[in-house]
């Protein structure tokens, strides 16, 4: 239980073998699906977190969630396998839905943003 806020560091270390310490690949392409494969794993869990009795480790079995839309918008060029600072935070949770927004972060700049709508419900007892 905490706050609706949840930083999250991360990065595709290795990309090019167990020596790859160069930031991963060139092409901006395989940078930014590596960062968007990066932006689906945290908000439902954000939008959980102020809730008492609620949390990841219940989801799937006593809790079902789902992502309903997810948009994120690149606004600078990142390197996926350098360190990027996810900061997660849901101003809305209720209502059998989640809402959250977050901004993806590398070297004190601003390279992407995203939204995500999900849904979280409780599982009828089995």
């Amino acid at each position: 239980m905490g706050p609706a806020e949840l930083d999250v560091w991360t990065r595709f270390a290795g990309l090019y073998g167990p020596d790859d310490d160069d930031g991963g690949p060139d092409d901006v392409a395989t940078n930014q699906a590596l960062v968007a494969f990066a932006t689906d794993g945290f908000l439902i869990a954000t939008a959980m977190r102020p809730h008492r009795g609620v949390g990841q480790a219940q989801a799937h079995r006593t809790v079902a969630t789902g992502v309903v839309s997810h948009t994120l918008t690149f606004h600078e060029p990142c390197r996926a396998g350098e360190w990027l600072l996810l900061a997660h935070t849901s101003p809305y949770a209720g209502a059998g839905r989640g809402y959250g927004r977050a901004d993806v972060f590398q070297d004190d700049r601003l390279v992407a943003s995203f939204v995500q709508d999900s849904m979280i419900r409780a599982m009828p007892p089995r």
